[in-house]
């Protein structure tokens, strides 16, 4: 009688473990749902500890390892999950994990790949057409079309949309949504638009959505929002003032406004908060070759290759920052700032081979033309193809407005007072071309034959755009301008 007693109790104690690994399980995917990683990582390592062998808590873990950046620790519990779980359609979302994973980690494409790989022949198992069961496997499909963190296809973004009808409240799907948007390959500030739209609902669910605030504040930038993108940051970091990725991100935003002196801080407090990520010492080497303490920036170097970066520059390769030696002067820079009623309107364009190619989406800077700024413009054209960088002053380099072409390469600067003016922009794009290759010749008794074949070749492009613009009086309008590389076509009637 006692040993059934005995039988019976660990039967229930079994069951009652049980049931408390699937309630701490499913408290946790709803944590992670909700972009509140550091409480799912606990209840995910709760819940294992109440059942070693449930392969969701196992995957959530891993997920929330992943956004911590603990990628071996990632690594090992996603493989846990996927050896543990039963089910086609799960296995292949802790393998769409694994592959995200793998992703922000830097792994070898190979072993990328063979995770990405997995991922789909499991989440499609019946038919690419079937529709997820659940939104967290849409959630995956969303991850698995996602090829890497700078390119993405409307795939992905279809499938994060279905997951978030599946869970309206799924915080994390609109957080993979917006960066879908933010990183299209297709630079329309619509897309921006929409991720700044799918952070702000992923922010209404969770106001403490740390990632979220970074990825808006991002956005903003690419509006050119700067003052709302900076308080985005700011808040991100208050929300974790000892993650470091927070100080990293903001450093980047003071470097594209060149306050190199506040990237420095920043880069300073992240390397601070994690000494052993060799990323950071990257970048702070670089914006103190900026301002030219090349001491430091040896000693970053130093560092970096200690942590195993592999692509610290010899001294040979380094480049020596120029400044103009004029001091610049701000009064004669400050018609730019000026209401007026003058207006320059054009269309940036590449010629090449007879075909225009218009320059959708850039960013286009105009400068007011003074002795300084004709200087810093004569030191380029001196100093090219040296290991040289020539860059203005931080005060100089903010006497100047930044508007962005639209899908034609069209742009227009409005509210100009008189003056001389400096447009300058840089276009990166391909050309896609057939031509004729040869590939020998045959002796065919008496007639010698030739061979030729059609081979399609793609040639890259960086080009810098630029013009000066003079509005002899208030109330002008310039039309017709045409944003090209010096020596280049023009981009009207062509």
């Amino acid at each position: 009688m006692a040993t059934t007693t005995v039988f019976f109790l660990c039967v229930t104690t079994g069951n009652a473990q049980k049931s408390n690994a699937r309630g701490l399980t499913d408290e946790a995917l709803a944590q992670l749902m909700l972009g509140n990683f550091a409480t799912a990582l606990s209840y995910a390592t709760n819940a294992i500890k109440a059942d070693n062998n449930m392969a969701l808590a196992y995957a959530v873990r891993g997920r929330a390892l992943t956004a911590a950046g603990d990628y071996t620790g990632a690594e090992t519990d996603l493989k846990k999950a996927i050896s543990l779980a039963p089910v086609n359609a799960r296995r292949g979302t802790y393998y769409a994990f694994l592959s995200y994973n793998y992703v922000l980690k830097g792994e070898d494409k190979t072993i990328r790949y063979r995770a990405t790989d997995s991922a789909r022949t499991l989440l499609y198992k019946t038919t690419v057409e079937v529709k997820p069961a659940v939104a967290l496997e849409a959630y995956a499909r969303a991850l698995v079309e996602k090829s890497d963190l700078t390119d993405t296809n409307d795939d992905a973004i279809a499938y994060a949309t279905y997951a978030i009808d599946l869970a309206p409240e799924f915080a994390l799907a609109y957080a993979l949504r917006g960066m879908l948007h933010k990183r299209h390959t297709d630079k329309n500030p619509q897309h921006y638009e929409k991720a700044v739209a799918d952070y702000t609902r992923a922010l209404a669910i969770n106001t403490s959505y740390y990632d979220a605030f970074i990825g808006r504040a991002e956005a903003y930038e690419l509006l050119k929002e700067y003052d709302t993108a900076l308080k985005d940051y700011d808040k991100a970091i208050s929300l974790n003032p000892k993650e470091p990725t927070g100080y990293n991100w903001r450093a980047n935003f003071f470097i594209n406004k060149l306050d190199y002196s506040r990237a420095i801080a920043d880069y300073t407090k992240a390397v601070e908060l994690a000494p052993k990520e060799p990323a950071y010492y990257w970048n702070r080497a670089l914006t103190y070759e900026a301002v030219g303490d090349f001491g430091a920036a040896d000693a970053d170097w130093l560092r970096y290759k200690d942590l195993g970066g592999k692509n610290a520059p010899s001294n040979t390769t380094r480049q020596e920052a120029i400044y103009p030696a004029s001091r610049f002067d701000a009064s004669k820079a400050k018609f730019i700032f000026e209401k007026g009623g003058a207006s320059i309107s054009g269309r940036a364009c590449s010629n090449k081979e007879g075909q225009v190619y218009y320059a959708k989406w850039i960013s286009i800077t105009l400068y007011p033309v003074t002795p300084y700024l004709e200087e810093w413009i004569d030191l380029r054209k001196k100093n090219k193809n040296k290991n040289t960088s020539v860059f203005m002053t931080q005060e100089a380099s903010k006497y100047a407005v930044l508007i962005q072409s639209n899908e034609n390469g069209e742009f227009t600067f409005e509210g100009l007072a008189p003056g001389k003016y400096y447009l300058e922009a840089y276009f990166d794009f391909t050309v896609h071309k057939t031509v004729n290759v040869y590939d020998g010749y045959q002796r065919e008794g008496p007639v010698m034959v030739h061979y030729w074949s059609k081979r399609h070749v793609q040639d890259n492009y960086d080009e810098r755009l630029q013009k000066f613009v003079e509005i002899k009086q208030d109330g002008e309008n310039v039309k017709r301008v045409s944003l090209t590389k010096k020596g280049g076509g023009g981009c009207f009637g062509l």
